[in-house]
């Protein structure tokens, strides 16, 4: 993810001119809530990629890694995988060749069906991921360390507003296609 150290934020009045020249009637306390979500939701992922960093991980390494550990015998097809992630099968494929490289997972056949390619976690895999989850965890727990219960279910609940509304400009968007 690119780095976008904005220092020059606007503030109300800023926001409000530039409204103002474009005859919008979004409202500019709405437009800077986006501005600091976007903002803090961009810092708490470059934080997070960092972290992944540590343990040679990218956010869609370990959710691959997760998804064949949480398998009774740790095994998906490609095919899965990529439904699983909601990627498509080239972009798996080579995230899966660097986690071979790794020895992360490995390519298995199928005893009844030779042409099948399977991936399977081996135990460095899970190791890896023994060796993350707590780090993993204690970020959960740091980013919110400040929210009562209640604040955690209102934040919920807020985040659900703000998918629903989400929803909308995706549809307003395929729309207007």
């Amino acid at each position: 993810m690119p780095d976008f150290p904005f220092r020059d934020r606007p503030d109300k009045q800023r926001v409000q001119l530039t409204l103002d020249k474009v005859s919008s009637s979004a409202d500019a306390e709405q437009v800077l809530a986006f501005l600091d979500f976007q903002w803090t939701f961009r810092t708490m992922q470059a934080t997070y990629e960092q972290l992944l960093d540590q343990y040679q991980l990218s956010e869609s390494k370990f959710i691959i890694l997760m998804l064949l550990e949480n398998e009774t015998d740790h095994t998906l097809l490609p095919s899965e995988l990529a439904t699983k992630l909601g990627s498509a099968r080239a972009t798996v494929s080579k995230l899966l060749v660097g986690l071979q490289k790794r020895g992360w997972v490995e390519k298995q056949h199928p005893q009844d069906d030779k042409r099948t390619v399977a991936i399977h976690l081996t135990a460095a895999g899970s190791r890896v991921l023994t060796q993350f989850l707590p780090a993993n965890f204690k970020a959960v727990t740091t980013i919110f360390a400040s929210f009562t219960i209640e604040e955690q279910q209102q934040f919920k609940d807020l985040m659900d507003k703000i998918k629903q509304g989400t929803q909308h400009l995706k549809s307003e968007a395929i729309n207007h296609e």
